[in-house]
């Protein structure tokens, strides 16, 4: 028997872009006869979503699609709502600025049911640029959660990650990590630009012993509004990798106590310094942008104030009593 999936789109204001998400779900081929069916979580949504995802429900274009609000702001709450709201054997986050390949619903359903030792497991991801960008933001595209690691399958390594757009979950691998009991990083809440919870997703499910897979026969498009074509705009998003990155580590740091996850950590720091010294000098003789200093410095700034939160906090997230959480982006 097929496994069943549910697609989970959480949304916050963004009506214009969820009606591009809405109309490509509408338009999946389906060879076989899977179920499948199609969450929206309204996280405090002041536009016309509610009007949108109704209009769809009433067209029938799309099975079994629902909606539900989310009152906690923050893309970690919508998630673990869209979560409990759901019963499928899989669950994908499909952001609500994603363009779905018209099979890709069926190429998942198809990967999941063949990798039965898979927790999670993420496609080919192509940016959809509404005016070009510049050569320095292309460069970076895997910043903006391009991701393309090749045309054949793969298992990433342990201390592999794949990005959180399109994201394939098992749900018995999600329960068994109880991330739904207790999640550490906040991610994106409104329009601050933290981040990480997908990472942590990943970490936790890993953990359980589940294996994290790479399919590119699941295709998306990425759609990437002119707002965020910007070097200023990808600063700010380093400031906010540079936040996640020490919390991510200390999930990772699990079996070494905490002392030793703070020596590491600072060596980590001081290899950042290097790093930023050789990137100056790389401008210097024309090789590189000042741009990707200033994203250096930023993420180095975040990747400092979030090893002091820890400290500050002395938390560690295998501990009964821990509150990992991500600071509040200031940048």
């Amino acid at each position: 028997m097929q496994p069943s999936i549910s697609l989970i789109i959480c949304t916050y204001n963004n009506v214009f872009l969820l009606e591009k998400v809405l109309e490509a779900l509408s338009k999946q081929i389906i060879y076989n006869d899977l179920k499948w069916s199609v969450l929206v979580v309204d996280n405090n949504c002041t536009d016309d979503t509610p009007k949108i995802v109704k209009k769809f429900i009433q067209s029938a274009s799309i099975p079994d699609l629902s909606i539900v609000n989310e009152e906690k702001q923050g893309l970690s709450y919508a998630r673990l709502c869209g979560i409990q709201n759901t019963s499928s054997d899989w669950i994908a986050f499909v952001d609500d600025d994603c363009l779905l390949q018209e099979d890709w619903v069926e190429k998942a359903v198809i990967f999941a049911e063949s990798h039965p030792k898979c927790g999670a497991f993420g496609g080919k991801v192509i940016l959809n640029w509404e005016v070009s960008p510049s050569e320095v933001l292309k460069k970076y595209e895997g910043s903006f959660a391009a991701q393309n690691l090749g045309e054949e399958s793969k298992q990433i390594n342990n201390k592999g990650f794949i990005v959180g757009t399109g994201l394939v979950i098992n749900r018995t691998a999600i329960l068994q990590s109880s991330w739904l009991n207790k999640q550490f990083l906040t991610d994106r809440v409104g329009k601050d630009l933290t981040s990480g919870g997908d990472g942590e997703i990943i970490i936790r499910i890993r953990q359980t012993g589940y294996e994290i897979w790479y399919n590119p026969e699941c295709v998306l498009k990425h759609y990437i509004p002119s707002k965020r074509i910007s070097e200023s705009y990808l600063i700010r998003l380093h400031y906010g990798f540079g936040l996640m990155t020490p919390q991510l580590g200390l999930l990772s740091a699990t079996n070494h106590p905490f002392s030793h996850f703070v020596f590491i950590y600072l060596l980590k720091l001081l290899k950042r310094i290097l790093q930023l010294v050789l990137i100056i000098m790389s401008v210097l003789v024309g090789k590189s942008h000042w741009i990707e200093v200033l994203m250096m410095l930023n993420r180095f700034r975040g990747e400092l104030k979030g090893v002091l939160h820890i400290l500050l906090i002395s938390t560690y997230p295998n501990e009964s009593n821990s509150n990992v959480t991500t600071p509040d982006a200031d940048a």
